[in-house]
Formats: structure tokens, C-alpha cells, sequence
């Protein structure tokens, strides 16, 4: 599976660069640093062609400590570098393509004569590149700039590293990735916040971000479940691994003893690669045979993200377990125990 991480450096107004000839340095030393160490970890780089034409990025790994850690990983001494154009029109003069060991590659929407390897795509940017990563078993892919494939890889991204300077460029900006800081950072998930030196480095889960607002929707779906006292209200959401919804379901939707992932299964084609669900699937249950952890393995559910584990209000359940051993990633986002318990009252109130 490829996993999906954006880096970038704004400026405390949000913009990528200014309006010189001269790229705007907005990264501290040792920000900058942290990035050719994030590089080093990377199967591969991609940037769009106004970066390469304004920035003339080398991407190549560099460092003493960096260039030992990819030796000691047992990976190639450079990451597989990647420019996207729609137009092809790039310059061949810059360090993208004459520095480092790595292979060149020119995603482009039209013809290019090129030295490098030209990959010709129709579909969207964000495909080409994952399909790229793919065809090239890829785990680990760094997207990097400009604002443009930023913004369309912001929805299929996992994590985003945003280092913002102190410094406000105002009229003097280009390329704008927010325009209210405060705004664009509230809604997501910061898993850990650094300072180097006078660069502060989000480290935001963008994954865990959209799941929160897909859990809201599940458990808008737990509260159509019809009642009960002997069964949990339970509801689930089936998604791409970028987390696009294909479908839904609740418990007692498709029959009176159904689960909220066999409702979901039922209705889809093809199983979800990621189901998101109010409470963790269960592997025993009085009602089946089968458990919903297992329904779920046997379709071939890539991953699970749930808002609670079970208590042992009716069994102790081990679908998790189940699920991890079985090679299902598991993701919880907790916090949700209150909100499970409201939508549940004829079962929580009766305790």
C-alpha cells in the first residue's frame, strides 16, 4: 500500500513563495535539515513543474547521515524523483535532472522529448502518481510542491509535515496554500507539534482527520438503527483507502439480527477497502455462526477504524485481535464513549 505524505514551508499568511526571481527561504536550518532526513526515508519524490522551474530542487539525497541511513535501510542511494506537467514544457537545464543517481521520471499529460522516463497520463494527477508508486512497488511517497498538487493531494494524502515560518510575506506572496492559518489547521488532526529553530513543524494526520468527519456520519447512521435492549445500535461506512465513501450500513438495516458491517456488505459489490465503524466488529455473537471481524476478513477489508471497543456489557470480543492477526490494519480514534452510550440508552440506561 502506498502511504501518501505532503510536505511543505508557508509563511504565517500561508503562502508557499513570494514574487521574486529568487526562491523565499521560510525553513530554518534546521527544518531544512529534517526535510533532506524525511527525503532520505522516501521511495519517492514528486513535485509539479512550476516548482522545478521556479525552485530548481535537486531532490537528491544529501548529507553524510542521510545518505548512511538509505545505505542502512538497504535502499538506492537516491529516491525515484517525479515532475507532473500538463503541458510538457519543462527546462532540462535544472538540477532535477542532472544531480543524483536516481530515476527521472516526467509524469506529463502531453508529449515530452526527454533523456528522463516519460510516463503519459489522462487521469487525474493524484491517480498517476499513486499508479506510478504501484506499478513500482512503492511504499512511501513525498509530495513536496507547489500549491497546486498540494491542493488536489490534500484529500488523498495521509500525512501533511507543515513547517510555518514566523515570517508574513502579504502582497509580496505567491502561491497560496490558506489564507487563515487558524482556519485551515482546526479541523485536522496535529499529532506533534516542534519547534526548530524559528520554524514550528505540524505533523498532521490527514488520515485520522477525514475518518473523524466519516465517524460523525456513522454515527448519524447508528441513530436510524431500530431500538433494542439485547443488541447495540451500531453504525459503519464503507471507503476507498483514501477514505471516499462507497456505501453505508446499520445494524438491523437488511434483517432484524444484522450487524452493521453484514448490512454494508450486502448492499456493496466489492468490499471496501476501509470500513469505519461506531463500535469494533465482533467475532462472537449468539445470533450467527459468524462474526462480523470475520465477514470482514473474508471480503478482503484492507482496514478497520472504529470509535469504540467493546465492554463486556453482553461478551468480551476479540475482532480486533482477530483483525490484526489476520493482516487488517487497525485504527482507533477514541474519545467517542459518551456518544456510543447516547445513541444506546435502552441498553446503557437499563445497567
Amino acid at each position: 500500500m502506498v502511504t501518501l505524505t505532503l510536505s511543505c514551508a508557508v509563511s504565517s499568511d500561508g503562502y508557499l513563495d513570494d514574487r521574486s526571481d529568487v526562491r523565499a527561504i521560510l525553513s530554518s536550518p534546521e527544518d531544512l535539515d529534517a526535510v533532506l532526513a524525511l527525503r532520505a526515508q522516501s521511495d519517492m519524490i514528486v513535485i509539479g513543474a512550476e516548482t522545478l522551474r521556479r525552485d530548481n530542487p535537486s531532490l537528491a539525497t544529501r548529507g553524510e547521515a542521510h545518505i548512511a541511513s538509505r545505505k542502512a535501510a538497504g535502499l538506492a542511494p537516491d529516491p525515484i524523483k517525479v515532475v507532473v506537467t500538463r503541458s510538457g514544457k519543462i527546462p532540462h537545464d535544472r538540477a532535477f535532472f542532472e544531480t543524483g543517481r536516481g530515476e527521472k521520471v516526467i509524469l506529463s499529460q502531453s508529449p515530452v522529448a526527454s533523456s528522463a522516463t516519460v510516463k503519459l497520463f489522462s487521469e487525474d494527477p493524484i491517480d498517476a502518481i499513486l499508479n506510478l508508486a504501484e506499478a513500482r512497488g512503492l511504499s512511501n511517497v513525498l509530495i513536496e510542491g507547489g500549491a497546486q498538487i498540494l491542493t488536489l493531494a490534500l484529500p488523498r494524502a495521509h500525512w501533511l509535515r507543515l513547517a510555518i515560518s514566523p515570517k508574513a510575506l502579504g502582497n509580496q506572496g505567491h502561491a497560496r496554500l490558506f489564507d487563515d492559518q487558524d482556519a485551515f489547521i482546526a479541523p485536522l488532526s496535529v499529532m506533534h507539534k516542534e519547534k526548530l529553530g524559528d520554524t514550528t513543524v505540524l505533523h498532521i494526520d490527514l488520515l485520522r482527520s477525514r475518518a473523524q468527519l466519516i465517524m460523525a456520519e456513522a454515527f448519524h447512521l447508528s441513530e436510524q438503527c431500530p431500538p433494542s435492549g439485547t443488541a447495540f445500535a451500531v453504525g459503519c461506512v464503507g471507503c476507498t483507502a483514501d477514505l471516499s465513501i462507497l456505501g453505508t450500513g446499520y445494524s438491523r438495516e437488511t434483517g432484524s439480527n444484522d450487524h452493521a458491517e453484514e448490512a454494508l456488505l450486502a448492499k456493496l459489490g466489492d468490499a471496501p477497502h476501509t470500513v469505519i465503524c461506531t463500535l469494533e466488529p465482533c467475532l462472537t455473537r449468539a445470533s450467527k455462526p459468524k462474526g462480523c471481524a470475520q465477514r470482514l476478513v473474508d471480503a478482503g477489508v484492507k482496514r478497520v477504524i472504529y470509535a469504540v471497543a467493546e465492554d463486556r456489557t453482553f461478551t468480551e470480543q476479540t475482532g480486533l485481535a482477530y483483525l490484526r492477526k489476520h493482516g487488517v490494519e487497525v485504527l482507533e480514534l477514541g474519545g467517542y464513549e459518551d456518544r456510543f452510550r447516547a445513541v444506546n440508552p435502552l441498553i446503557y440506561n437499563a445497567v
